[in-house]
């Protein structure tokens, strides 16, 4: 074969083999591509925790639950104060240091106190003013007058009673008239309370009396829309109006 020949061959033969084999260049400069594409794709981002408000506005996206299933009754004495803080920006203390048991029925600062209340419940979820209320009875250290704590069933009455008086309100009953009924039905059990001769009677009766009464007292906080009007009836409670 001619020499001129068999190199030319030789040179195709190599070329042929050459083109057929991996590119020893191509993996270190693939590996460098993805490499490079890592490190552009941005950082996955971190998802929030929702908060403990958003949790229950998921979960309850009408706020339609009865008064005794509110979130606020089987949250802790801690998680209601979260709560109250998240949404109100208050110090839960400012609540809660209301002497509830103490007011009496003639007490126009009382109702004064509990009507300032109305502005902030007014601007929050109703599941805010739930938390207010419970606090107020179940963690500001307040007790029966034999010493006994109040229990969430204690706070699920209060709300009841308290949201008897919005419903009728809302049905078209003057706020004065369907606070009136209520109020005089809790002063019925406040003195059928202290005619009971049985001491777990007795109890029982003054925990159903308190419920009443606190509830109607405090039931603008739970629809503060009527907050003006609550204002004026609970100022003159004790004037036989």
């Amino acid at each position: 074969m001619n020499v001129r020949i068999a190199a030319a061959v030789t040179c195709a033969a190599l070329a042929l083999a050459a083109c057929s084999a991996p590119d020893a260049q191509e993996t270190p400069e693939a590996t460098l591509t993805a490499t490079e594409t890592e490190q552009a794709e941005p950082a996955p981002t971190e998802t929030a925790e929702p908060t403990l408000a958003e949790e229950i506005a998921a979960q309850w996206p009408d706020e339609d639950w009865a008064p005794a299933e509110s979130p606020a009754l089987t949250m802790t004495a801690e998680e209601r104060e979260e709560l109250v803080m998240e949404l109100a920006g208050e110090d839960p203390s400012a609540f809660t240091d209301v002497d509830l048991l103490g007011a009496g029925t003639d007490d126009e600062q009382t109702a004064l106190a509990f009507a300032a209340l109305a502005d902030i419940a007014g601007a929050i979820p109703r599941v805010g003013r739930d938390a207010i209320l419970v606090s107020m009875l179940l963690d500001s250290g307040e007790t029966l007058e034999n010493g006994d704590v109040f229990t969430a069933d204690d706070a699920a009455a209060m709300l009841e009673y308290g949201w008897g008086i919005c419903t009728d309100v809302e049905g078209g009953m003057d706020y004065a008239e369907a606070f009136g009924t209520r109020f005089v039905e809790a002063l019925g059990l406040t003195f059928s309370a202290a005619f009971e001769t049985d001491e777990s009677a007795t109890a029982e009766a003054e925990r159903a009396a308190t419920a009443a009464l606190l509830g109607a007292m405090l039931a603008h906080l739970q629809c503060p829309q009527y907050a003006d009007v609550a204002t004026d009836a609970l100022a003159t409670m004790g004037e036989g109006q």
